[in-house]
């Protein structure tokens, strides 16, 4: 790791702590940490506590939530090679409402609006994307930017997902309900 990416880690995760203490109402110095066998984050002193963690660039987000799940995701749109990473993200008939929304209105903001929900919804569930994106199926309203929340049941969980986008960041929360 660089020395300039871990510097910019280290400011995450101090930032990351002083917000946990402010909303926890604990000294930023207690506040631990800790990742499941999955990389699920947790705070083992705060057992009721949801929380997850994204960042992209210079941008982070924590989403915190008691006695439901959550899931976080922030993107920064920026040219990338989205094509090749469809297939990683969705089934083929999503891949083509994608691919619509990209090259229509949506431009490259409606790939990650997408890559957001599935990420946070996968967070919620407590696999990352490693849950398998593919098998979400996300409303095609919402791939179209026609509506920025939705409901899903996934994994057992009932999820309610919500995106935000400022300027070229996007955002999506999935919370269990």
């Amino acid at each position: 790791m660089s020395p300039e990416k871990r510097a910019r880690l280290g400011h995450s995760l101090s930032r990351r702590r002083e917000l946990l203490s402010s909303l926890l109402g604990a000294p930023a110095t207690d506040i631990v940490i800790a990742h499941n066998q999955a990389g699920r984050p947790f705070l083992p002193d705060f057992p009721d506590v949801s929380v997850s963690f994204s960042d992209s660039g210079a941008a982070n987000a924590l989403a915190l939530v008691r006695s439901r799940h959550v899931g976080v995701d922030v993107e920064t749109i920026r040219p990338i090679g989205w094509h090749a990473m469809l297939p990683m993200l969705s089934s083929e008939d999503e891949a083509r409402e994608v691919r619509n929304a990209v090259e229509g209105a949506g431009g490259l903001a409606a790939f990650f609006c997408c890559w957001a929900a599935k990420e946070a919804i996968l967070k919620a569930a407590g696999t990352g994307l490693k849950g398998g994106a593919p098998r979400l199926r996300l409303p095609q309203a919402f791939i179209s930017g026609q509506q920025d929340r939705f409901s899903l049941e996934h994994d057992g969980l009932s999820l309610r997902v919500e995106r935000f986008q400022i300027g070229d960041l996007v955002l999506s929360r999935a919370t269990s309900v």
